[in-house]
């Protein structure tokens, strides 16, 4: 099993992944509307405190419900998508290789490429990424050696 096989398999990732989607979505509909923290509070219905909680900690811990509610508030459809695990390892790897550049030898410094790691939360990887390092395309196409970074 791969570095990364090993790291979709926690579910603490994907409770991540997820806090740091929603996270994303109630910063950037703030910045949209102009709204201080009491504001964006009333409008999701959650105490001014458990907003604060949210922003500085990204815990997000709420019920489905409550987090489909939030969503709709923010007018967001929560759409979620399950897919087998080998499959979604396989498309990953292989957006990864086409969107960093590596079947072009280079990855742009701005690049966001879709790994799912959490912005606020930079990893070893995700920091590699942001510096330009390439990851090299053997290691990509040959899943016997942990990608460089993903460790």
């Amino acid at each position: 099993m791969t570095n990364r096989e090993i790291i979709v398999s926690e579910p603490a990732y994907w409770v991540e992944d997820l806090n740091g989607k929603i996270y994303d979505a109630i910063v950037r509909f703030m910045e949209a509307r102009n709204f201080k923290q009491k504001d964006m509070a009333k409008h999701l219905d959650i105490s001014a405190g458990r907003l604060s909680q949210i922003l500085n900690s990204g815990d997000i811990n709420f019920s489905y419900s409550k987090i489909v509610s939030i969503l709709l508030k923010l007018d967001l459809i929560p759409h979620f998508d399950l897919e087998n695990k080998a499959d979604f390892i396989k498309k990953e790897l292989e957006d990864y290789a086409y969107q960093s550049g590596i079947l072009h030898g280079e990855v742009e410094r701005n690049q966001n490429p879709k790994w799912g790691f959490n912005r606020r939360k930079s990893t070893l990887a995700n920091k590699e990424m942001k510096a330009g390092k390439v990851i090299p395309l053997e290691n990509v196409t040959n899943h016997q050696e942990p990608l460089k970074g993903i460790a």
